[in-house]
C-alpha cells in the first residue's frame, strides 16, 4: 500500500477524500482507511437531525440526494450538478415543476430499490415540525410532490426561484419509507434508525462512540460504484487545537478547519500540506430582532435598522477574519458566499468605520 501523506484543508474535503489514495493488491485504485480529525462531533447521523457541519459530513456519505452540485458550485438553475438518486429529469414549461427519474438501478444498502415514494416521504418527514429539521425552511418553496408512477417524482413549486433546484436537491436527503414510515416524527431522534442510519450512499454506518469515534465502511456493492476508499473513521478531539495537534503527529490524516495558528506550525512539517479551496461555508453574527418579552414586537434596540448598520460598521470583520482564518477567509458582503458563481466581489455594502458607526450611534439617541 501507498503511504498516506497528512492532509489539512476547509470545505467538502471528507467528499474529496473518499475518492481514493491507496492501491490495492490488484492494482485498482482503491482501498485505504481516511482518519479524520475533529474538534467536534457529530451531532446526529439521520439526515433530518443534522444542523451542523460534521454532522453534513458524516450524513452525506451514507445518504444520497437526487442531485449533486458539481465542482463549479453554480447553485443558480440545475447546469452546475450532476444525477445522483435521479438519472434525469425534466422542467415544466413554467418552470412550477420538475420531474425526477429515479435511477431504477438505486438501491438501499438493505437491498431494497429506492423509489419515488421516497422522495416525496423524505420531504414530508423534513418539514413536518415534530422533526425540527434545520433544513425546513429552505424546502418552504416545495407545495408538493406527486408520484405518477414508481420511478418519477414531481416536485412541484410555489413560486420560481433562481435557486429553485438547489433549495430542493441540496436540503433533502432521500430517506427509506419501508425503515422509517412507522416512526412518530416526535420520537425520530430515539428510534433504531437514528443510531444506526441505513441509506443508499457510497459509505456504510458501523458504529459511533459519542465524543469519541464515529466508523463508515465502503459499500462495496454500491449500485453507482463501489467508493475507492475501505473506511473512514471520523476521530473526535476534546477541541480544534488537539485535533490539529493529533494531524500533525501522524494519528490522523485530515482535518476539515485550520485555525489561524496552525499554518505556522506546518511549515516546517514535511508529511502536510494546507489546502484551500472555495466553499459554502460561512460565520455569521445574528441579531435578534424580536422583543424577549413579545415576540410580536421588534426588539427595543436591535429592531433598529440603523443601530444594526452601526453595530456592523463599528465591527473589524477584516482583523477578526485575520486573526482566527489567517489567509484562509474572506470578509463577507452580502447574503451569499463568494465561491458562488454570480457574485460580484467588488460590490462592499459597507466599510469598518468606527467615527461613523458612533455618530450614527449618537444620532439615535
Amino acid at each position: 500500500m501507498k503511504p498516506i501523506r497528512y492532509v489539512i484543508g476547509s470545505a467538502f474535503c471528507l467528499t474529496a477524500m473518499a475518492c481514493g489514495r491507496q492501491d490495492n493488491a490488484t492494482g485498482g485504485d482503491t482501498g485505504g482507511t481516511v482518519i479524520i480529525a475533529s474538534g467536534a462531533d457529530a451531532e446526529a447521523v439521520l439526515a433530518p437531525l443534522v444542523f451542523m457541519t460534521v454532522g453534513k459530513m458524516v450524513t452525506d456519505q451514507i445518504y444520497e440526494p437526487l442531485a449533486d452540485i458539481n465542482d463549479s458550485l453554480n447553485a443558480i438553475g440545475d447546469r452546475g450538478f450532476t444525477p445522483r438518486l435521479a438519472k434525469s429529469w425534466s422542467w415544466a414549461a413554467d418552470s412550477q415543476s420538475i420531474a425526477f427519474h429515479i435511477d431504477p438501478a438505486a438501491k438501499w444498502h438493505d437491498g431494497k430499490p429506492v423509489r419515488a415514494q421516497d422522495v416525496k416521504f423524505s420531504h414530508a418527514l423534513y418539514v413536518d415540525p415534530a422533526v425540527h429539521s434545520i433544513s425546513a425552511s429552505n424546502l418552504s418553496n416545495v407545495d408538493s410532490i406527486t408520484t405518477p408512477d414508481s420511478l418519477t417524482a414531481v416536485v412541484w413549486f410555489k413560486r420560481r426561484s433562481p435557486e429553485q433546484f438547489f433549495d430542493f436537491v441540496y436540503n433533502l436527503r432521500v430517506l427509506p419509507e419501508h425503515r422509517l414510515g412507522s416512526v412518530p416524527r416526535a420520537k425520530l431522534g430515539e428510534s433504531a434508525e437514528a443510531s444506526r442510519p441505513v441509506g443508499s450512499g457510497p459509505f456504510r454506518f458501523v458504529r459511533w462512540e459519542r465524543s469519541s469515534l464515529l466508523e463508515l465502511e465502503a459499500d462495496t456493492a454500491n449500485w453507482r460504484q463501489r467508493p475507492f476508499l475501505d473506511r473512514i473513521i471520523l476521530s473526535v478531539s476534546p477541541d480544534p487545537t488537539a485535533a490539529t495537534t493529533r494531524v500533525l503527529a501522524g494519528e490522523a490524516d485530515f482535518i476539515e478547519i485550520l485555525r489561524g495558528d496552525a499554518i505556522q506550525r506546518i511549515q516546517n512539517n514535511p508529511n502536510a500540506v494546507a489546502l484551500n479551496f472555495q466553499g459554502y461555508d460561512y460565520g455569521i453574527v445574528q441579531w435578534n430582532l424580536t422583543d424577549p418579552t413579545n415576540e410580536k414586537r421588534p426588539h427595543p434596540i436591535l429592531g433598529d435598522r440603523g443601530v444594526r448598520r452601526a453595530l456592523a460598521m463599528g465591527l473589524d470583520r477584516a482583523t477578526i477574519v485575520q486573526s482566527v482564518l489567517d489567509t484562509l477567509g474572506v470578509v463577507g458582503q452580502g447574503p451569499y458566499v463568494r465561491a458562488q458563481a454570480f457574485v460580484d466581489p467588488t460590490i462592499v455594502a459597507f466599510r469598518h468605520d468606527r467615527a461613523a458607526a458612533s455618530a450614527l450611534l449618537d444620532s439615535l439617541g
